[in-house]
């Protein structure tokens, strides 16, 4: 049999030609059968045949024969997600290295359990093995290989929320890269690079990589100018830059839709819709917000669906359709409710706390305050995000209702709860409802409770409630009243019971 040229015969004719060879020719046919098997995904065969080869060519071949035997039965089992199987097959192969011998394939094992540990979230020593495999690649001057090693180090850096070591490795691993003058690679790295950027709010930096890797892309006709595109409109968003970012993604979309890639086209369409801001494009943006969810849907994206969802009951709550807001909330928490998945539970609670506040702005107080007191969800346990925003509705809603010692027990419990990281409008809106409380009850204490919802609610953008607050330190120029108890004062100089309220606190007189 021509070795030379296997892929001239059958299956069934190396196979039946494997046991009447040996040594060198056998570790051939079994390599070339191997290669077969993990083409049709048989990864367990595959895994088989290269340590039927590795086994062979121990009896009779170099180490680095043997080294990438074992090196292909851990890709197997790599390629399978059987990670402690081939963590175990790439061992070996590393075992088998022995000076003077070349340090590749050494060096290829060496990734593999980086790779494989990697694959079992052990990002710690993922990172410590691929700059092991780094250093080897490095001794044969492989470059691509110890890009290819760098890069790996530097997402288990980042997954293990080392960010800035992460940054220094993806420089090394580019160095590599453009050493060899891998330019898809560069672009990868550079893409990687801007992600961590994003995360660390460095948005004119990430916009500057993307745009570098949409360059590169170009410049190779690569099939990653639209993901490129759509990257580099997304990091324009962050930066504000929405006009420039609208015409990046359009050109993503229409990409997209011609290749008919549509969970990547309604990806578009959601940032698209980020682009168009201000009431005088609200319409577009829930159009196209609809669009995205509508495909979402079809496609069986369920978290992605829900991000549609809740997006289109923002965007019904600022065209002021509360009716359409509360429908579209409750159809966010009937869907999760259909699903088996404990993830989807904070965005039914998001649904449920936005619902809430559009009862609460069409003054249903009696119904927002029953759905408060109806869910377990919130409260002292409570770990959910937006346990602060329920405190704030319920100290709002019972404030309302008249039942203003329980709205401040209820903003006295969430204030005893908040960290200084952790005060935000809601914070303000406690405060608020402590003030009112402290005013109404001419407490000691309700100047101090005034001064800190005054400058939150001004910290945070309110300032018609700070503004009214701020009424109760306004001086008061009404006359004096008489000391002589004999003479009686005009009803006309007299502050009106409602004026020694305090103020209101956005609520229709009852």
């Amino acid at each position: 049999m021509d070795t030379d040229d296997l892929g001239q015969y059958s299956d069934d004719q190396i196979w039946a030609h494997l046991n009447e060879t040996e040594n060198e020719e056998k570790v051939e046919l079994l390599i070339e059968l191997f290669e077969r098997s993990s083409r049709k995904d048989d990864h367990a065969q595959a895994a088989s045949l290269a340590e039927q080869a590795a086994n062979e060519a121990e009896k009779c071949m170099a180490n680095s024969a043997v080294e990438n035997a074992r090196y292909r039965q851990g890709l197997a089992f790599w390629r399978a997600k059987r990670y402690d199987e081939a963590i175990a097959a790439f061992t070996v192969g590393i075992g088998k290295y022995q000076e003077p011998d070349s340090k590749i394939e050494l060096s290829k094992n060496q990734w593999g359990v980086a790779s494989s540990l990697f694959g079992k979230d052990e990002y710690a020593e993922a990172a410590r093995w691929a700059r092991i495999s780094t250093d080897s690649a490095l001794a044969e001057e492989a470059y691509s290989m110890a890009g290819l090693n760098k890069f790996l180090e530097a997402k288990a850096l980042y997954l293990d929320d080392n960010d800035i070591q992460a940054l220094e490795a993806c420089e090394e691993a580019r160095s590599y890269r453009r050493i060899e003058q891998d330019l898809d690679e560069v672009a990868d790295i550079d893409a990687y690079m801007a992600q961590i950027h994003s995360y660390l709010g460095n948005h004119k930096e990430a916009v500057n990589l993307l745009r570098n890797c949409l360059v590169l892309a170009q410049a190779t006709s690569s099939q990653s100018i639209k993901y490129f595109s759509y990257r580099l409109g997304n990091a324009l968003i962050d930066l504000g830059e929405y006009t420039e970012a609208r015409s990046h993604l359009e050109i993503a979309q229409d990409l997209y839709k011609e290749s008919g890639d549509h969970e990547s086209l309604a990806d578009c369409f959601y940032s698209l819709s980020l682009t168009n801001r201000g009431t005088e494009s609200i319409n577009v943006a829930l159009d196209l917000t609809r669009s995205a969810t509508s495909l979402w849907d079809a496609l069986g994206k369920d978290s992605a669906y829900i991000k549609g969802l809740t997006r289109i009951a923002i965007l019904l709550f600022s065209m002021e359709d509360f009716e359409a807001a509360i429908d579209m909330n409750k159809r966010i928490m009937d869907f999760i409710g259909t699903l088996d998945n404990s993830d989807m539970l904070e965005s039914y609670g998001w649904a449920l706390l936005r619902m809430i506040d559009c009862h609460q702005v069409l003054e249903n107080w009696d119904t927002a305050l029953e759905q408060l007191e109806a869910t377990e969800m919130f409260g002292k346990e409570s770990e959910h995000p937006g346990n602060i925003w329920y405190y704030s509705l319920k100290a709002k809603s019972l404030y309302a209702l008249d039942r203003h010692e329980e709205a401040m027990g209820v903003a006295d419990a969430a204030l005893a709860q908040t960290k200084n990281e952790g005060v935000n409008f809601n914070t303000a809106q406690l405060y608020e409802v402590k003030a009112r409380v402290s005013l109404e009850q001419n407490r000691p204490d309700k100047e101090r409770h005034l001064a800190h919802g005054i400058a939150l609610l001004l910290a945070f953008g309110e300032t018609d409630k700070a503004r009214d607050l701020s009424d109760y330190f306004k001086p008061d120029f009404s006359p004096p009243k008489s000391d002589n108890i004999l003479v009686d004062e005009s009803t006309e100089n007299m502050r009106s019971l409602e004026n020694e309220q305090p103020p209101g606190f956005g609520f229709s007189a009852n």
